[in-house]
């Protein structure tokens, strides 16, 4: 796994917060409700196959501080386990729910 620097995670939420329009990180107003759709790159396990974590500490801010700019956030195609969606939910607190589907879109003796 590619790991950025502790300085270059500080460049980076140093730059997300100087622009966040830059970053395409939505706002909340008032009378709105903001979605989300997002297919997070191999999001299930919380290890790899090495046993090595799935996703560093900044990623994981990163997606946080993203999803705790919306309403509603549909992850799609969530991998076999569904332990980063739990962690996520975990790193979010009591405000967020999840709620889960099975696989859709199959078609006799394909997954979807």
């Amino acid at each position: 796994m590619t790991e950025f620097s502790a300085a270059q995670w500080a460049t980076i939420f140093n730059q997300l917060d100087a622009d966040p329009d830059g970053f395409g990180v939505p706002r909340r107003r008032t009378q709105s409700v903001v979605l989300a759709s997002w297919n997070i790159r191999k999001f299930g396990s919380l290890t790899n196959s090495k046993n090595e974590p799935s996703r560093s500490d900044g990623a994981w801010r990163l997606i946080e501080r993203f999803c705790r700019a919306c309403d509603f956030i549909a992850i799609q195609e969530v991998m076999d386990s569904l332990e980063c969606l739990r962690h996520l939910r975990d790193r979010l607190g009591d405000d967020y729910r999840v709620v889960v589907s099975d696989i859709a879109g199959g078609v006799p003796g394909r997954s979807g």
